[in-house]
Parts: structure tokens; sequence; C-alpha cells
């Protein structure tokens, strides 16, 4: 279990987790979670949030291949989903908690300029960042949303460079 003291959930973070330790967190009911599993996979055990956002697709960069992939309405949904929470403490799970959920949180703690306190290893899911930042192109306009825009157009190298990771450690 990763450390859960108070302070990691807080506005002024992304936390990105797997997918067990994202259902032993300590949180508040005012926290809102992003919960990744693959489709038809049993949905996690997220007691007591405030708001749970569940999405399901694979763990793929290949929309020509038999898995399901990231859509570009699944991007929508998610950044509909979390400007109306933008304020609120921020958890982003998937299974393991390093490709699907990383990228998602990547993006998110740039575009809300939060710190990311996630796992030391892990990699971005590039097809992920390439849908939210189509989607973002089209709603930053929409939403009159500069910071958003900005983020879309970031390369991974200069997310993964900009954002302050906080690594979790384990007790």
């Amino acid at each position: 279990m990763f450390a859960d003291s108070p302070s990691v959930l807080n506005s002024r973070t992304v936390v990105v987790l797997p997918r067990l330790d994202a259902e032993a967190l300590l949180h508040t009911s005012q926290s809102v979670c992003i919960s990744i599993t693959n489709p038809r996979q049993h949905v996690a055990n997220l007691v007591g949030w405030h708001d749970v956002l569940r999405l399901g697709y694979h763990d793929t960069t290949d929309p020509h291949g038999p898995h399901q992939v990231f859509s570009a309405e699944q991007a929508k949904v998610l950044l509909a989903f979390v400007r109306a929470h933008r304020r609120r403490a921020l958890c982003v799970h998937c299974e393991h908690g390093v490709s699907r959920s990383y990228a998602t949180g990547l993006f998110l703690a740039d575009w809300l300029y939060r710190d990311l306190v996630g796992p030391s290893e892990g990699v971005p899911n590039e097809w992920v960042l390439q849908e939210l930042r189509h989607a973002a192109r089209r709603l930053a306009w929409r939403w009159r949303d500069l910071a958003l825009l900005r983020t879309s157009w970031r390369k991974t190298s200069k997310l993964l460079e900009d954002v302050t990771l906080e690594h979790l450690h384990r007790l």
C-alpha cells in the first residue's frame, strides 16, 4: 500500500495509483476519482467518493488491433468531468497505475497546474495522450480555457520535464 497520509490527496495534486491502492486510499467525501479498467472487467470498489468517472478501455496504442482503445468520446467525457470538479482532490487509477492512468494524470496535472503524485516508474500511454490533446484542442476554445489549450499542444517529453512528480513510497 502506498503512503496514504491525508496530505497526499488534495486540491494541489493529481494522484495516480494502481487499482488496489486506489480502493484503499484514505480520502474525503469531497474527493473525485477517475477509474480506468479493461472493458468487461469488474469495476473497482470505490466507496465514499464525491464522484467517480468509470472508463473502460485496454492499455493499447493500436486502434486497428483487437483491443478497445481510449476513444475521442471518452476523452471529451473525461475532460468535462475534470472541468466540473477542477477544485476537488483528484485521483486517477488503472490496473497497475503506470500507463493509462499515468498519461491521464500527467495531462491533468499540467492543465490544472498541480503536482503529480504517482509511482516512480511509469510510461504514459501515447494513445491516451493523443486523444486527450485532440479533445482538449476542440473543447478549450468552447470553454475559453487557455491552460487547457496550452496543455493540448505540449509534447510528452515537455510534460514529463515540467510536471513536478512526487513519488509515492511504499510503507
